[in-house]
């Protein structure tokens, strides 16, 4: 009987802390905070770890708002990540790469976690052979 109770008071706080965060999510993705936003989908990624919450219809409209927020923030980290290639923007790549790796961890693909990795390789090798000729960028 306590081990009910127990599991049933989990699931509650749990359910509670997933609305919350689903909130402040969604106002993160409209200020377009994508490190915060990011922050919040590893969070709701920790509460939704070794628990079966499907099913229960008080979290379906969340469930869904978090997949399209998860694949919004890979679309920005993506872009990000491009863009700070071809400035060869070492702070913008690193940011793109860790949005990457938070969003592969609520549900993206590990391939492009490794593209991205493999990028951010690449990005650095150019960086620091532009600097060995050209001095530090200002």
């Amino acid at each position: 009987m306590l081990s009910r109770l127990h599991a049933t008071s989990d699931l509650l706080r749990r359910v509670a802390r997933i609305q919350h965060l689903v909130k402040r999510l969604n106002s993160q993705m409209k200020l377009a905070d994508i490190n915060k936003a990011a922050q919040c989908l590893s969070e709701l990624a920790q509460l939704s770890e070794n628990v079966d919450l499907s099913g229960l219809e008080v979290l379906e409209e969340d469930q869904r708002s978090i997949r399209s927020h998860r694949v919004e923030l890979e679309r920005q980290a993506r872009t990000m990540l491009t863009q700070g290639l071809k400035a060869q923007n070492q702070s913008q790549v690193a940011v793109a790469t860790n949005n990457s790796v938070v969003a592969q961890h609520y549900g993206g693909t590990e391939l492009n976690v490794r593209r991205c990795r493999k990028d951010v390789t690449k990005l650095q090798s150019c960086i620091s052979t532009r600097q060995a000729f050209h001095g530090p960028t200002k």
